[in-house]
């Protein structure tokens, strides 16, 4: 397959958008001052909006899953064709593994590192500030145990031939079980530290310690436990409300009605359209939202 195709070339893009993300953390870590505090909320900001794409990705699968317990997980066309593509890049790679499965656990791996980079900007953010925030260090938690995960399951697929983590029950399932348990295993974590993460996101901006600052910073330690766990637990209902609804509709088999409507002849993978990937383009709108923020704020205080 050559490489000048929709597949290589999404999977190509999703290491470089990863890549840029280190890249800038690293840079952001660096810098001193305002400037390292703007570099590593833009690093914050692009990582949560990928990882908002990506908690609705794995609660349509859930949606899918739904209808059809028994069949492979679903895949938007931009993630299958992402995973296509970077199963075209992994063929350099030695090791063992079928293609595909290479492709499907480093997608994963790629999309947990990205945001693992936004997570480690919040805790520095946080700590340069001085600021204390139960989400935060949640934040910390659950997606680093979630990325320990994804680097034994590529590592041990590589070296191995299978996955082997917690979310494969370590090698005890195979077939429907494997994948209920996976989908659900997935959309949990992925729940879970998704709305740790803006929580984190809320408590930083309230206490002044991004880039972008409201009209009065409010001390971040005033909730109490019950009302941070009420808060992740309302915020996960809303999670999973619209996608589900959305898998129901597009998820096969489906009525013929939603089956037309969803145009599933043109959501097939590897199309050229699949480039416009919302895994890219939302953390870049993210980015350029941010600027756009900051330049009004300026704006707003050199007028006063």
């Amino acid at each position: 397959m050559n490489w000048i195709n929709p597949g290589p070339l999404s999977g190509l893009a999703l290491y470089l958008l990863t890549a840029v993300s280190i890249a800038a953390l690293i840079y952001g870590m660096r810098c001193q001052g305002e400037k390292r505090r703007i570099v590593l909320t833009g690093v914050m900001f692009g990582a949560v909006a990928f990882q908002i794409f990506h908690v609705f990705e794995h609660a349509l699968q859930l949606g899918y899953w739904t209808l059809n317990p028994h069949t492979k997980p679903w895949l938007t066309p931009w993630a299958e064709t992402g995973v296509n593509g970077l199963a075209y890049w992994c063929q350099i790679l030695p090791g063992k593994g079928a293609t595909t499965n290479r492709g499907v656990e480093v997608l994963h791996l790629v999309g947990n590192t990205l945001f693992m980079s936004g997570v480690i900007a919040m805790v520095v953010l946080a700590a340069a500030a001085k600021v204390r925030s139960r989400a935060t260090t949640g934040t910390l938690i659950f997606q680093g145990f979630h990325l320990a995960e994804h680097v034994l399951l590529t590592a041990t697929l590589f070296i191995g031939g299978t996955g082997w983590g917690a979310s494969t029950l370590f090698g005890q399932l195979g077939g429907s079980q494997l994948s209920t348990h996976r989908v659900w295993w997935h959309f949990t974590v992925n729940a879970v530290a998704t709305v740790a993460g803006l929580l984190a996101v809320r408590s930083l901006y309230r206490a002044g310690a991004l880039a972008i600052k409201p009209s009065l910073a409010r001390d971040t330690r005033t909730s109490s436990t019950p009302q941070f766990i009420g808060a992740m637990a309302g915020a996960m209902a809303l999670l999973i409300a619209l996608p589900l609804a959305l898998g129901f509709s597009i998820g096969k088999p489906a009525l013929p009605m939603a089956r037309n409507f969803a145009m599933s002849d043109l959501i097939d993978p590897g199309l050229w359209w699949h480039l416009a990937n919302p895994y890219i383009l939302l953390p870049l709108a993210s980015l350029l939202y941010l600027i756009s923020w900051m330049r009004r704020t300026n704006s707003l205080a050199s007028t006063a």
